[in-house]
């Protein structure tokens, strides 16, 4: 029997907080998430996907203005595309019984807007721009913890941002609408190693009442260690948290085209002023 002590151990290691809470279902798929990058050849079904896309649409969305929209691309020399797109995550893109590209969905609202003579005067304010990346966010994030309940797995694809107009053009994306990220689902291959990832400390990231500048500094180095032990049951050697940081924030040519995502922006009519 699994039990709430036993998830926490597995996130933080030796920085796990001690509760006195038993174990609910919301709680165990919460607490259980890891990333999933290989499945098997079992497909979603449809009523699963309906679910996955129902609890997406019943996270919170600001002012329901409902600006998120999601396309699920089935056809194979699109999906070909994408994943050439994202690199070396590809391979998942290829593999995944499901693939979805959440967009930033303003063109709807432009539509509406048109048919009642009204302007677009806000879509170019960087309110705007949070709002979607926000709203797209929580949306996701409910659909993948839906299909995480379904005994699915899944893992986000940032890379499909490394060339967007290619991403646009693929999909044929009119102005108003972004392409923000790719969410590939399907059942997990068991032979993958992967586990739950650490997570840094609670004493690193919870603030009260005001902002402290050094809660990080007593317990990084300490996750550094889970991290790197996490890492090891991986089969990589030497992997330390504090120097992925320094790699991934120093130099933005490792974005591999995602530095230019102003640019994108604009192009799609999100001018973010």
């Amino acid at each position: 029997m699994t039990r709430i002590e036993d998830l926490l151990a597995a996130r933080y290691g030796a920085f796990a907080p001690q509760v006195k809470a038993e174990l609910n279902p919301t709680l165990e798929t919460l607490l259980s998430h890891r990333s999933v990058r290989q499945f098997t050849d079992e497909n979603v079904t449809d009523d699963q996907l309906k679910l996955i896309i129902a609890a997406a649409q019943s996270a919170s969305t600001s002012s329901s203005l409902q600006v998120c929209s999601v396309a699920i691309v089935n056809d194979k020399a699109k999906r070909e595309r994408l994943a050439e797109v994202c690199g070396a995550s590809g391979e998942f893109v290829r593999q995944a019984p499901v693939f979805m590209v959440w967009l930033i969905d303003f063109a709807r609202a432009a539509s509406i807007l048109e048919l009642q003579q009204i302007d677009t005067n806000t879509f170019d304010l960087i309110e705007s721009t949070s709002l979607g990346f926000l709203d797209l966010g929580i949306a996701s994030q409910n659909a993948l913890l839906a299909a995480e309940s379904l005994g699915l797995g899944g893992v986000y694809a940032g890379s499909l941002r490394n060339d967007v107009p290619s991403v646009i053009e693929t999909l044929k994306l009119p102005k108003y609408v972004f392409p923000a990220f790719g969410l590939a689902i399907g059942h997990p291959d068991r032979a993958e190693k992967t586990s739950i990832k650490p997570r840094l400390p609670q004493a690193a990231v919870v603030h009260y009442d005001e902002y402290n500048p050094d809660a990080w500094a007593d317990t990084v180095p300490g996750y550094d260690e889970e991290f790197a032990k996490y890492y090891a049951g991986q089969g990589v050697s030497n992997a330390s948290w504090m120097r992925t940081l320094g790699k991934r924030l120093s130099n933005p040519e490792i974005l591999h085209g995602r530095q230019q995502l102003r640019m994108h922006l604009e192009a799609q009519g999100f001018d973010s002023k």
